[in-house]
């Protein structure tokens, strides 16, 4: 608090990080929701993708979705392929399938086809158990993968996915 209320203020980075700090925390929210929100538009405020996820994420933590969609559909316009990938994956993990894959479907249009979109796409699929689409773009993903681990995990994925098993699971 003191780091908000002080002359740090003005700093929208101390903004994102309390406001962060309080919503990994599960404390304070309405008052951090706040923070995130001059983190975007108070005194040198910045509209990021990363300061607006994190604003995102306190709608979220307050069970306010439609906010949260809105704020994020907004911070999508900002995102490169890497922040769309696990801006789904949390999707995922809240078990929005259906959002995880328009966030997906989303980035392949604007971002093509590369490997950050073809594996949130198989990340994708494989949460609504379409183990099709899943392969097809693991196959893809495989074939772009930008080093030797990330090939042997995208390998292990495949033969999941072959088996009929979601990758989400662990």
């Amino acid at each position: 608090r003191e780091q908000v209320t002080s002359q740090k203020q003005f700093n929208s980075t101390n903004m994102i990080q309390a406001s962060s700090w309080c919503f990994n925390k599960n404390i304070n929210l309405e008052e951090a929701l706040g923070w995130a929100q001059k983190a975007i538009s108070g005194f040198q405020g910045q509209k990021s993708f990363p300061s607006m996820r994190n604003l995102a994420v306190g709608y979220e933590k307050l069970n306010q979705l439609q906010q949260a969609d809105s704020v994020m559909n907004e911070a999508l316009t900002l995102a490169n392929p890497n922040q769309y990938t696990g801006y789904a994956r949390a999707l995922i993990t809240a078990k929005r399938f259906d959002k995880a894959l328009e966030v997906m479907q989303a980035s392949q249009k604007k971002n093509g086809d590369v490997f950050p979109v073809n594996n949130g796409l198989m990340y994708a699929y494989s949460s609504k158990l379409d183990f099709k689409d899943a392969l097809k773009h693991a196959k893809k993903a495989f074939a772009q993968a930008p080093n030797e681990a990330a090939k042997k995990q995208i390998e292990s994925f495949i033969t999941k996915l072959k088996d009929g098993k979601d990758i989400n699971q662990q």
